[in-house]
C-alpha cells in the first residue's frame, strides 16, 4: 500500500463510497466494468484466491471466537435444527459413520470392553469427576484412551479438530 492511503485510509474508504453511490447506476460504468471483467477473469481469479488465502487464517480465527463467545446459542441452533430436519440429521451422521468406518467399529469396540470389565473406568483425568466419556489419544488402538468428563472430552475434541484443520 501506498503512503498516502496509509496516512489517509478513512477518507480514501470515503470517497470511493460516495463515488460509488455517484456511478453505481451509471450505464456507461457497468459497461466498463462487464468488459474489464469479462477481459480480465483470470486476474479477478488470481487476485481473489490471493486474498482469500492471505485472509483465512484471519477470519477463521474470528469465527472460532465468536463459537466460543455464542456457544450456547450455537448448540441450541444446531438442536432445534436436528429436531426440524431429522432426515438430514440422519443422513448427516450416516455419511459420517460410513467415511470414519475404522473409528466407528474401535468405539464400539471399547464400549464393549468396559461394559464387559475388561477395562476399567476411572475418574476424569483433569478434574476427577465420577461421569467420564472415554477418549481415544489413538484412533487405531482401542485400549489407548484416557477418561475425560464431558467438559473435558470436548475441551479435547475442539483442540484436535482445530489442529486438523490448521494443518489443512
Amino acid at each position: 500500500m501506498n503512503k498516502y492511503y496509509q496516512e489517509n485510509k478513512e477518507k480514501v474508504i470515503q470517497r470511493t463510497r460516495e463515488w460509488y453511490q455517484q456511478h453505481k447506476n451509471d450505464k456507461d460504468y457497468i459497461e466498463k466494468k462487464k468488459n474489464y471483467r469479462t477481459e480480465n477473469r483470470e486476474k479477478i481469479k488470481k487476485d481473489g484466491r490471493k486474498w482469500r488465502n492471505n485472509s483465512k487464517k484471519k477470519y477463521v480465527r474470528g469465527y472460532r471466537n465468536y463459537i466460543d463467545e455464542h456457544i450456547i446459542e450455537t448448540r441450541k441452533k444446531a438442536r432445534n435444527y436436528s429436531k426440524e430436519n431429522p432426515e438430514k440429521t440422519l443422513e448427516c451422521q450416516r455419511r459420517y459413520r460410513e467415511k470414519n468406518k475404522a473409528y466407528m467399529k474401535m468405539v464400539i469396540e471399547t464400549s464393549l470392553m468396559i461394559k464387559e470389565g475388561e477395562i476399567e473406568k476411572k475418574p476424569c483425568n483433569v478434574c476427577g469427576q465420577i461421569e467420564v466419556m472415554a477418549y481415544h489419544l489413538d484412533r487405531i488402538n482401542p485400549f489407548n484412551i484416557v477418561f475425560l468428563c464431558k467438559e473435558h472430552f470436548w475441551d479435547r475434541k475442539k483442540q484436535e479438530y482445530r489442529k486438523k484443520k490448521d494443518n489443512r
